[in-house]
C-alpha cells in the first residue's frame, strides 16, 4: 500500500500564488526605488560640480586680488545662460577667467558668470547649470566671504 499526499486545496493554491505575487510586487518596488536613488546621485554628483568650480573661481579671485589689488568680472562662459544645457559644455579661451587664471579641469557641465561690486571691494559668482535639460537652470551664487549657496527651489536641477 502506497501512501499518497493529499491533494493541495485550491484556497492553498490561491494563498501561495497571492504571496508570490505580492513579494513580486515588493522585489519590484525596492528595485526601482534603488534605481530611482541612483539616479538622483548621478544626477546630485554631476550638480556638485557647480559649487566646486564656484569655490575654485573664489579662491583664483582671491589670489588675483592679493597679486593684482583688483577683482576680475568674467562671463557668462563657457555658454551664454540661455543656452545652459545637460552635458558638457568646452571651454574656450578668451574670458575674464583667463585673467584670474582659472579654467576647469576639461569641460564644463555649467556656465559662471563674476560680477565686481562697483566699488571693486567684493565680487558674486554666479553658476548656472540644467542637467535635467528642463529649460530651468539650476542657480548659484557665491562672494568673496560666501560659500556657494543654490538659489533655485531643490528641485530645479
Amino acid at each position: 500500500m502506497s501512501e499518497s499526499s493529499p491533494p493541495v486545496s485550491r484556497t492553498r493554491r490561491v494563498l501561495f500564488g497571492a504571496l508570490g505575487l505580492a513579494a513580486l510586487c515588493c522585489v519590484g518596488l525596492f528595485a526601482s526605488s534603488i534605481a530611482i536613488h541612483t539616479l538622483q546621485q548621478a544626477l546630485k554628483t554631476k550638480l556638485d560640480e557647480v559649487p566646486a568650480n564656484m569655490l575654485g573661481i573664489q579662491v583664483a579671485q582671491r589670489a588675483h586680488h592679493a597679486r593684482h589689488g583688483r577683482f576680475v568680472s568674467a562671463g557668462p562662459h563657457p555658454v551664454p545662460v540661455a543656452e545652459v544645457r545637460g552635458g558638457m559644455h568646452l571651454w574656450t579661451e578668451g574670458s575674464g577667467f583667463d585673467t584670474i587664471g582659472w579654467a576647469p579641469d576639461w569641460q564644463a557641465r555649467g556656465t559662471y558668470q563674476v560680477e565686481v561690486s562697483a566699488d571693486g571691494s567684493d565680487f558674486i559668482i554666479h553658476g548656472w547649470i540644467d542637467e535635467d535639460e528642463d529649460g530651468e537652470a539650476a542657480h548659484y551664487t557665491a562672494t568673496k566671504a560666501t560659500d556657494p549657496v543654490k538659489r533655485t527651489p531643490k528641485t530645479v536641477y
